[in-house]
């Protein structure tokens, strides 16, 4: 990067990027909880080779072509697939206003678009809302990719005297005659129960996404917890999931694509996830849709009349069967009468 910005104009220098992390330098030590044993000259030398290489990565999505021809940082899908979880983790941030401003010294000449479209290409793979997001609020990769995550609807206002509860499991509200399909949004919080049916957007769970989602606890349960939308959602699938029986109910419906090695695995993953994490049971983003589920396990008609569509009414041979037996049965007592009275 620096090397083809200074060969492309002249007035472009390491100079001038050397001197701006030195000007930034007390901002970004400020940026990280503990304090880094180095002197100045080594800091800046390693925060600038991190952030221009960071720069130079992300043309490397296919989704972008990067215009120089030297271009050699393009990474195949499964590599950049690892780069990608490593940019997210916690322990190896870089301010994103150090990004955007060593992007800006640049020449123009060399990018096709602004460091912003860079970024949301690179991270497309989470952007299932297409949000544009207020970079300005931006803090680092992982911020963003909380953001992206995040339902663009307002939390709904509590109901009166409206508690946490926990939530029954997703074969048990099945035998209740809860039916689950799959959501056409792309929000992973738009879960709705209605009329029986309980929606949930469909999502894959694969070997990147224990660190994505680990990494999103930590970032809500220290910056944000107020606004846990990712420990509310994790909190929900743990009640949903407790045995492979739950993921493949899932499964069957088309809401879980399944990439993990069997339904086990994935039954254990968001108990783990929810393992020493801390829910704000006052303001739990699915209170009101757990509410719903509950009430309507609770109610004794709704068993019933799941169980008897369950064991007697599942296919067309059944109901046939359960049919005839009852016509049998209705005969015989019929015949009963008529020999009593005789």
């Amino acid at each position: 990067m620096i090397r083809r910005s200074t060969s492309s104009a002249a007035n472009y220098s390491l100079s001038n990027y050397i001197e701006f992390v030195k000007k930034s330098e007390d901002k970004i030590r400020r940026c990280y909880s503990e304090h880094i044993e180095m002197d100045s000259d080594e800091f800046v030398a390693m925060i600038l080779i991190d952030g221009c290489f960071i720069i130079e990565l992300l043309p490397s999505s296919s989704y972008i072509v990067f215009k120089d021809e030297d271009h050699s940082l393009l990474p195949s899908m499964w590599l950049q697939e690892r780069i990608n979880r490593e940019l997210i983790l916690l322990e190896n941030l870089v301010p994103f206003f150090l990004l955007q401003g060593l992007f800006s010294l640049a020449p123009a000449s060399l990018y096709m678009c602004p460091f912003p479209d860079l970024t949301l290409n690179w991270f497309s793979k989470f952007n299932f809302q297409n949000k544009r997001p207020n970079f300005k609020l931006v803090k680092h990769f992982t911020d963003l990719v909380l953001i992206l995550f995040r339902p663009t609807s307002q939390r709904l206002p509590r109901r009166k005297e409206e508690k946490f509860q926990f939530l029954h499991s997703a074969t048990e509200l099945s035998d209740a005659g809860v039916k689950f399909q799959a959501s056409s949004s792309k929000c992973l919080h738009d879960i709705q129960f209605k009329k029986q049916v309980l929606e949930i957007p469909r999502f894959t769970l694969d070997q990147g996404t224990d660190t994505v989602f680990r990494n999103l606890i930590a970032l809500e349960h220290y910056h944000y917890p107020d606004d846990t939308y990712i420990i509310d959602y994790v909190g929900f699938l743990d009640g949903l999931l407790n045995t492979p029986r739950d993921v493949d109910l899932l499964v069957q419906s088309e809401i879980m694509c399944n990439l993990l090695s069997d339904s086990k695995n994935e039954a254990g993953f968001y108990n783990q996830l929810c393992t020493n994490t801390v829910m704000c049971y006052n303001n739990y983003y699915f209170s009101r849709v757990s509410k719903d589920l509950n009430e309507y396990y609770q109610a004794p008609m709704n068993k019933l009349k799941a169980t008897l569509k369950r064991d007697y009414f599942n296919t067309p041979w059944q109901t046939a069967a359960t049919l005839a037996a009852i016509t049998l049965l209705i005969l015989t007592c019929i015949q009963t009468v008529f020999s009593i009275i005789n």
